[in-house]
């Protein structure tokens, strides 16, 4: 069974720096943040909301389009482009939200991949927004990242 360690946030004026262990192989856990299949089970913050990977370009400028919503509720649209692929160690890419035509946010996220062995260390750096926008994506990855326990299970 796959268990999270606590997970570990840091909120600064313009980032968020968030840290979660999964008991799977680093390879196992880059391929969830990146195989569509894999991406429609876990990347939305709550595990009733729908989730439509329309798009997974995995290259350098490389593209990547998804929704997801709460049930009966309009969806967000998120878009972004690959900045750095390293498998099975870092991806980073920038991301646009959107909802209802009016973009959400716009930002750079930056994921680390640690092998510990039997567990992987995640390390999520998203910059961008104000104070008020990190503390609320805090709590936002923090679901999405309890979420890919499912998938790693």
């Amino acid at each position: 069974m796959n268990t999270s360690s606590d997970a570990t946030f840091f909120v600064t004026e313009t980032k968020l720096v968030v840290r979660r262990s999964y008991r799977a192989p680093v390879e196992r856990v880059f391929q969830a943040w990146v195989d569509p299949q894999d991406l429609a089970k876990w990347f939305c913050p709550g595990a009733d909301w729908s989730i439509d990977v329309e798009n997974v370009d995995l290259r350098i400028g490389g593209t990547f389009a998804l929704s997801f919503a709460p049930p009966g509720e309009t969806p967000f649209i998120e878009t972004g482009s690959y900045r750095h692929i390293d498998v099975p160690d870092r991806l980073a890419f920038t991301t646009t939200l959107q909802r209802d035509g009016a973009v959400v946010s716009l930002t750079d996220c930056d994921i680390g991949f640690l092998d510990l062995g039997e567990m992987t260390e995640v390390t999520l750096i998203e910059k961008g927004g104000d104070r008020n926008f990190a503390a609320e994506r805090a709590g936002g990855w923090g679901a999405t990242l309890d979420n890919l326990h499912r998938v790693l299970n």
